[in-house]
């Protein structure tokens, strides 16, 4: 069975302005955060956030921090 991955891609150019500034700010990094919306995968809410450029467009990814951890611990079952 093939890998099912939670991935949102928001174009800055649609986020507000002030959202937009502290994303171009934080430019370059990894953030986790706790999202409203639950995973469709797995139901967890913790997910990372970067940004990406795909043709000369900028992107905000949201992927969930659960799904894309190949390995399962104990410590990961416990943070859900």
């Amino acid at each position: 069975m093939g890998k099912i991955l939670s991935k949102i891609r928001i174009p800055l150019d649609q986020l507000p302005t002030d959202v937009a500034k502290e994303v171009k700010m934080k430019d370059g990094r990894i953030i986790v955060v706790e999202s409203k919306d639950p995973c469709l995968t797995c139901g967890r809410h913790k997910r990372i956030q970067f940004t990406q450029r795909v043709d000369g467009k900028m992107y905000l990814v949201e992927e969930c921090l659960y799904c894309l951890v190949r390995i399962k611990t104990a410590a990961n079952r416990a943070n859900q």
